[in-house]
């Protein structure tokens, strides 16, 4: 239902063996106070190394939390959040499940325009970053007051640097080791430097299990919807021009806000679910000509 302006959808409800079913749904007044949206942590995993397309590839997962008893709909501008990503970030691919609204790029900055209701939200990004030699550099700013930026790595792989974020040690998670790098509360506005080395010269695509550990850490459903994109994600191509580059992103962009919709539609019961499916798989099937098309791959026209 809309209220306010605002598009509120209740959890999916099944009508198989209840076909009449009462929904309770909260809907809120609305905000455009940002200071009751904060960042209550990021962690942003390397998650592997491509070293024939000189590129790490990464996972950005953000939780971010409304304070307010009202869902904040953002600026006079209309933006909502603000994401500052690494300089040079490349693949940008906002994953499902959260409301991006219609995401955009502005220079290395990702805007998002989607509502944020009361409570905690989890945001994941997958994207790459170009490096050279053996070392990479993750230039990453704060927009927002933070709780603590991490900066995780599968342990006994690269080596993380950074002087602005203290090395804290390791962590477990299901069975696999991470070393963490982290700054609680880092200034609004501050750019923190960290350096990946120890990267591949040369070779196949190193590829790291982390996302199902990952995904579990964090305890978010749409991490689990985020593995099967990052998949994608993980076959890069060779950059190429400029304006094309640019154009790609923007209709990445597009599809994953379509597929955020098309959830979203499902959720209230707009769509059964070979509808949802049928939808769903046409617009994967665009993100896989994307995919080739920017690789030059031949079906991708």
């Amino acid at each position: 239902m809309r209220y306010a302006g605002v598009e509120y959808v209740s959890p999916m409800v099944q009508l198989n063996e209840q076909p009449q079913q009462t929904v309770d749904l909260t809907v809120y007044e609305t905000t455009t106070d940002a200071s009751v949206l904060r960042v209550n942590s990021r962690s942003i995993v390397i998650a592997g190394a491509s070293p024939e397309l000189r590129a790490v590839d990464v996972m950005d997962i953000v939780i971010v939390e409304n304070t307010a008893d009202r869902t904040y709909v953002g600026d006079s501008s209309g933006v909502v959040l603000r994401i500052p990503l690494p300089q040079g970030a490349q693949e940008i691919s906002p994953q499902p499940g959260f409301d991006y609204g219609q995401p955009r790029l502005e220079g290395n900055v990702l805007l998002t325009t989607g509502p944020v209701p009361p409570g905690s939200h989890t945001i994941v990004l997958s994207y790459t970053v170009p490096y050279s030699g053996t070392r990479a550099t993750l230039s990453i700013g704060t927009a927002m007051p933070t709780g603590t930026l991490r900066v995780l790595v599968r342990d006994g792989t690269y080596e993380l640097d950074s002087r602005s974020l203290i090395d804290t040690g390791t962590v477990e998670v299901s069975g696999v080791t991470y070393r963490v790098l982290a700054v609680d509360a880092p200034v609004v506005g501050d750019t923190h430097v960290v350096q990946v080395s120890g990267l591949p010269r040369t070779g196949l695509l190193l590829d790291l299990p982390l996302g199902p550990s990952i995904a579990i850490a964090v305890g978010t459903l749409g991490l689990l919807v985020a593995l099967v994109l990052t998949v994608i994600a993980l076959r890069r191509r060779r950059a190429g021009p400029q304006e094309q580059a640019a154009a790609a992103v923007d209709e990445r962009l597009q599809l994953a806000a379509e597929l955020n919709r098309l959830d979203e539609a499902r959720a209230a019961g707009d769509l059964d679910e070979a509808q949802y499916n049928e939808r769903r798989e046409a617009i994967l099937a665009q993100l896989r000509q994307l995919v080739l098309r920017e690789r030059g791959v031949e079906g991708g026209q």
